[in-house]
């Protein structure tokens, strides 16, 4: 069932638009309960939420980080938890990497089930 009127599907068909400006990434109109947008390098997946209306994004592209994002009702766009690349150690722990690549596994392996949750990720 589709809950979303023409102003919410807009504003965040106009939101995402906005977050891949450069690449000239849209979502379909109507927007599907789930899909694929690819072009300019990116691939993003894409699953359309009916309470509250959003839609969540899982993009790729070999020349950058991937993101995790959340477009709102209103078009705005929310960094949702993503995957760590880097290796960030604690203070007082700077030469225990040991410990900092275990947090950094632990950290991307809870990102992957919320992915793989999600329908973002196989």
């Amino acid at each position: 069932m589709d809950c979303m009127d023409e102003t919410t599907t807009a504003a965040i068909r106009t939101g995402f638009h906005d977050y891949f400006e450069t690449a000239n990434l849209e979502l379909p109109d109507p927007i599907p309960a789930r899909g694929t947008v690819e072009g300019n390098g990116w691939h993003v997946r894409f699953v359309r939420h009916e309470s509250p209306p959003a839609v969540d994004f899982f993009a790729q592209n070999r020349m950058t980080n991937t993101r995790h994002v959340r477009i709102a009702a209103d078009g705005s766009a929310e960094s949702l938890e993503n995957y760590q690349d880097a290796i960030i150690t604690q203070p007082g722990e700077e030469d225990d990497w040991a410990k900092a690549r275990q947090r950094q596994a632990e950290h991307n392996q809870r990102v992957t089930e919320i992915l793989r949750e999600k329908g973002l990720i196989d």
